[in-house]
């Protein structure tokens, strides 16, 4: 059951990671008018997919 868990968060981090580079790329043409460079946007969809899966991985034990 733990592998099928696996893969799920790995595909469910995918699709999060695409949505997340998405809102970026809209985002950064919308506010500055000119496209972010593609290395930038994937670099920061990363950080907030990573920031994001590692916080909801963490349990609170008390």
């Amino acid at each position: 059951m733990s592998a099928l868990a696996t893969i799920i968060m790995i595909l469910l981090s995918i699709i999060y990671f695409a949505l997340t580079l998405l809102v970026i790329k809209i985002a950064t043409d919308a506010i500055f008018g000119a496209g972010l460079d593609e290395n930038w946007a994937v670099l920061g969809a990363a950080i907030v997919t990573m920031g994001s899966m590692v916080g909801a991985s963490i349990r609170k034990t008390s």
